[in-house]
């Protein structure tokens, strides 16, 4: 690396740690899935970790890393909830600022030095970066062990050095264990290795070495947890289904009154049984996830770039392959489950953002304008784009939690020492710091002795479905309003309502 690319690299991680700390600024609130993970990195600091990692339903790395930024966080902001928030956020934050220098070697490897550093610029200014990169999730921290799994592995192609591709194969071990996904990288990388590298025998030690170190962090995980993975995401791709590593022994009892089998106590308003999809809907969804992520100009632009490139042309090759394949795993994932997130996509932009910087070069080239003028083009082209990008990017976070962020604040104000609160959501129990059921364990909230506040959506009242009316039933009989809130700031329409529950001595009176 020369001198000129240590300097841009630094001022490409100056920009990124600029965006993301404006970003968490402006994202005061986890996501949802988020507070998953700092119930699970809260739990890794009072308990055993190989029973925290037995019951979690999530990867262990992610909330293990905010477990160990926690301490710093809070000797710097001090003991509550925002400190957890800003640790999970940091680690994200951390993790899409660490990503400049592997996904850097990876694009100059697909594409050449000037391409790759446009390409970097690129990718730190797409939405995706700012949609992971501040959040309470572990895409970001994910997506740089893929692609430094990645890089690791081009080079090893490239050099045949056996230390590479074992870097390739333990960095993406490490990375499932933050997303399971992640292992496709490696696995791929080794059956590339075997087929593109001269030297029947020498490739065949590389893919080994590229596996062996995937393998057994694949292996312990599963040793300890019982399962490659609980997430459903994962078992929709794979054909796992819907099973568990967890067995409940004791099925979840409810006092006389709310056992009528027609009340309906889901988490969310889906159904638990997931959407299926065909294939050409399936595979117009991944696109579209895909385009919203890569803000709709990558792809196309990629799509050019792949035609002609002064970099490798097996690297080019392995990078198709396992686009290819990924993009099969989501296909595979909407087919199944329904759905697919943009951020499911991340890794597929990733991919395709070296190859859509030579693609633009490309057809900048055709221009041929004077030495000096084409300087001035792409200086003024780069600038706009870093500006759109992060200007996309500075939007404030989720804007409609507001409500529930005013409603942690009053329960913080009026609430007892030892109260506990059913938040439909998790929003404003998260920020009041209290004793909190989450919407997965409501018919254990109903069954505490200190259960005294609920917070619910006024949409999740109002919605045609068995569960708003086992809502609506529950709040007229054990509970009163006493507070409410608009979703968002200056808004009048009422979007988030605090009762007061007053449990009663039976449930027999309640009525549909």
């Amino acid at each position: 690396m020369t001198r000129r690319e240590h300097w841009l690299l630094i001022g490409l991680v100056a920009l990124t740690v600029a965006i993301h700390v404006a970003g968490m600024a402006r994202t005061p609130l986890p996501s949802q899935d988020g507070l998953k993970f700092i119930r699970i990195a809260r739990e890794f600091g009072d308990q055993p970790w190989a029973d925290v990692v037995r019951r979690a339903d999530q990867h262990p790395l992610y909330p293990a890393l905010i477990a160990g930024l926690h301490p710093i966080v809070s000797s710097a902001i001090g003991e509550g909830p925002a400190s957890w928030r800003v640790a999970a956020q940091g680690v994200s934050t951390l993790a899409m600022t660490a990503i400049v220098v592997p996904f850097f070697a990876f694009a100059r490897e697909l594409v050449g030095r000037r391409a790759g550093v446009l390409a970097t610029l690129t990718f730190i200014a797409l939405p995706i970066s700012g949609r992971i990169g501040h959040e309470t999730l572990s895409d970001a921290t994910a997506l740089l062990c893929a692609v430094g799994s990645l890089a690791m592995g081009l080079r090893a192609m490239r050099t045949g050095e056996v230390g590479a591709a074992i870097g390739a194969g333990a960095i993406g071990g490490i990375g499932f264990l933050a997303r399971p996904e992640v292992a496709l990288v490696p696995g791929v990388m080794a059956v590339g290795m075997g087929i593109w590298r001269k030297g029947r025998s020498a490739a065949l030690f590389r893919s080994v070495a590229v596996l062996a170190p995937l393998l057994v962090c694949v292996g312990s995980y599963a040793a300890i947890k019982g399962t490659i993975s609980e997430k459903l995401s994962m078992r929709y791709a794979t054909g796992l289904g819907q099973g568990t590593g967890l067995a409940r022994s004791v099925p979840h009892w409810l006092p006389r009154g709310l056992d009528d089998p027609r009340w309906d106590f889901s988490p969310k308003e889906e159904s638990d049984a997931p959407g299926r999809l065909g294939l050409m809907p399936a595979v117009v969804l991944v696109a579209e996830g895909v385009g919203e992520a890569s803000g709709w100009v990558v792809v196309p632009l990629a799509l050019v770039g792949a035609m002609r490139g002064r970099g490798s042309a097996r690297a080019r090759r392995m990078v198709e392959m396992l686009a290819i394949a990924f993009a099969a795993v989501l296909v595979r994932h909407a087919m199944s489950a329904g759905y697919v997130s943009d951020r499911h996509g991340a890794l597929l932009v990733a991919l395709a953002t070296p190859l859509s910087a030579a693609g633009a070069l490309r057809i900048a080239g055709r221009f041929r304008p004077e030495p000096s003028r084409r300087r001035r083009l792409v200086i003024a082209s780069l600038a706009v784009l870093a500006a759109v990008g992060i200007g996309v990017q500075l939007k404030p976070g989720h804007p409609s939690r507001w409500g529930h962020q005013q409603a942690g604040r009053w329960l913080a104000d009026h609430a007892r020492p030892g109260d506990a609160v059913l938040d439909t959501r998790g929003w404003a129990a998260f920020v009041s710091g209290l004793t909190a059921y989450d919407p997965w364990h409501i018919r254990q909230a109903l069954t505490d002795a200190r259960l005294s506040y609920v917070v619910v959506g006024v949409d999740e009242l109002s919605a045609p479905s068995r569960r708003a009316e086992t809502l609506g039933a529950l709040l007229r009989f054990a509970a009163e309003p006493v507070a409410a809130f608009p979703s968002r700031e200056g808004d009048e329409e009422i979007g988030v309502r605090v009762y007061r529950f007053r449990r009663p001595d039976s449930w027999e009176g309640i009525v549909r």
